[in-house]
């Protein structure tokens, strides 16, 4: 469906199909749960996809930015100074 200033608005239902490749069934999620046709968030630091389930965010409430539990610890190292051993 378009709009008629030229801006492409997609269904959630139209975001993935199952065009036969692997992409359905491929797990980027921590969970190790495949995409499967539920929605997904990408972390705008590392580019990992993450349910939006598994990040506890509403799919009413989607930020526009998201970094995933792993960017978002290494964050937070930074800004209180903290370094781990090697």
């Amino acid at each position: 469906m378009s709009s008629s200033e030229g801006e492409t608005w997609i269904a959630d239902e139209d975001i993935m199909v199952d065009s036969g490749d692997d992409s359905w069934d491929l797990i980027t999620c921590y969970c190790g749960k495949p995409f499967a046709g539920r929605p997904m968030i990408e972390c705008n630091q590392c580019g990992v996809w993450v349910h939006l389930s598994c990040a506890k965010i509403k799919k009413s409430n989607v930020p526009d930015i998201f970094f995933c539990h792993k960017c978002r610890d290494c964050r937070l190292d930074r800004r209180s100074g903290y370094k781990k051993d090697p």
